[in-house]
């Protein structure tokens, strides 16, 4: 509570100012209480330990916006109004009042939805995110499409120890055609597995992770199936129990989980098959965002996004199988061009993927036209580029006939998304019109999807 106070003395000649700030220190001053209102889900504990400033010590609004940015980033906020109430009679403390306008983290939903790849989808999800306002996260999915079938369970803790180590575990179970919809190879993938993952935070925005986990996967073909899918399955077979170990490093400072407006975060993940497998491969990948806002209401937004991925094999596997192979194409990488179809072709014409991924969209988001204020709005336009390569078998000679897996330089597109949070998941419209498509590209200008997540 210092005392400023600014003075000026004019030089008319000069034309100039000295302006002398004379500061009186006051009596320092501390935190009585830090009082919470307006969650009537979220456990008061629960939102208490992502607040850095502690009762009974000198304030510093530094730590009180960290525990404000802490809570939007975790999602129990939308918004967070923040208020230092003098004591009365004790000129050297405040009460320090967050006012918390609580998110919908809880979602019971049954219905249909529909993305590129999948198409028509029927859904069954329990989903939350603060469950029993614990803050932590439970979910149970079921979806169904002419392309796969999926069964999710999930329990995460981010606050597995009082130190902040995180502690989440998952069982799954797939099964994918996705050359019924899109124009992959022809093959059908049934796995199943679980895994067992540990968060360790490093500091405020960045954390290391580790787990462990085991996947089986089927691999089942049809009749004229491509010769490299047919080479694959001769000399390594078609069923493939895998325990692998899963390390990677993040760093987060978004202002905000869903729609940021400022901040970036960078994600780096290694995921390796275990020697003793039949297969012994990595994969690892890169992601990167970053915002930053063009305005003071932070209307308009400009975005960067990145994502690299390489996969390979080790040991006694020359190369990584190709139903773990990178895409691009469609709603996540390269919008304009048909879901998952960049990239190397097999035998038969159809997209093989690769172990190697670059994409990248560069964005302007600005205020939605019909409703400029809406906050669960985002419209955007963007431009992309990307592509997948097979950096290990380009020439592939298989019985005689030599398969070319080469990739044909960059691809890009250009155009306007509209992504809604709406009550039964992400929203999201694209329409984008490829740059520079080559022969032999599949088209796709137009992309709807509910429940997927947006480049932005």
């Amino acid at each position: 509570m210092a005392e400023v106070v600014p003075s000026d003395r004019v030089h008319e000649a000069e034309r100039q100012v000295d302006i002398t700030y004379q500061i009186r220190p006051g009596k320092r001053v501390y935190v009585r209480r830090i009082e919470i209102t307006g969650n009537c889900t979220t456990q008061d504990e629960v939102l208490r330990r992502e607040l850095p400033q502690m009762e009974g010590t000198r304030i510093s609004t530094t730590l009180i916006k960290e525990g404000k940015e802490k809570i939007l980033q975790r999602g129990y906020a939308k918004d967070i109004e923040i208020e230092m109430l003098p004591v009365p009679g004790t000129p050297d403390q405040v009460d320090v009042l967050y006012k918390i306008e609580e998110a919908r983290l809880s979602q019971i939903s049954a219905g249909l939805g529909y993305s590129a790849s999948e198409q028509i989808m029927l859904n069954f999800a329990i989903r939350q995110e603060n469950f029993l306002g614990t803050g932590k996260i439970v979910d149970f999915t079921v979806d169904v499409s002419k392309a796969s079938t999926s069964l999710a369970f999930g329990y995460q803790d981010p606050y597995f120890t009082v130190d902040g180590i995180g502690m989440g575990v998952s069982a799954y179970y797939n099964k994918s055609h996705l050359s019924t919809t899109t124009k992959i190879s022809d093959y059908v993938v049934d796995t199943y597995g679980a895994d067992l993952r540990f968060a360790f935070p490093l500091g405020r925005y960045d954390a290391f992770n580790a787990g462990i986990g085991y996947d089986y996967t089927h691999l089942k073909l049809d009749k004229g199936s491509a010769l490299e899918l047919v080479n694959f399955t001769q000399r390594y077979g078609t069923k493939f129990p895998e325990a692998y170990v899963d390390v990677g490093w993040h760093y987060k400072n978004l202002n905000q989980r869903i729609f940021p407006t400022c901040g970036m975060s960078h994600g780096i993940g290694l995921k390796a098959v275990l020697p003793g497998a039949k297969l012994t491969y990595y994969r690892a990948t890169y992601e990167f965002a970053w915002y930053h806002p063009l305005s003071a209401d932070e209307r308009w937004v400009v975005n960067v996004n990145s994502a690299l991925g390489f996969g390979n094999g080790y040991g006694r596997t020359p190369v990584m199988p190709f139903y773990r192979n990178f895409f691009a194409g469609g709603s996540r990488f390269v919008r304009g061009f048909a879901e998952n179809s960049l990239g190397p072709k097999d035998s038969v014409s159809r997209a093989f993927g690769g172990n190697a991924l670059a994409a990248g969209t560069l964005a302007l988001i600005f205020p939605n036209p019909i409703k400029p204020d809406a906050k669960s709005i985002r419209t955007a336009l963007f431009l992309d580029a990307g592509q997948v390569y097979d950096t290990r078998n380009q020439l592939e000679v298989i019985n005689g006939t030599t398969i070319n897996h080469k990739s044909n330089g960059f691809r890009y597109s250009a155009g306007v998304s509209v992504s809604w949070n709406s009550p039964f998941g992400l929203l999201t419209v694209s329409l984008a019109q490829p740059l520079n498509a080559k022969p032999g590209d599949s088209k796709q200008p137009f992309t709807f999807s509910v429940g997927t997540s947006t480049n932005f």
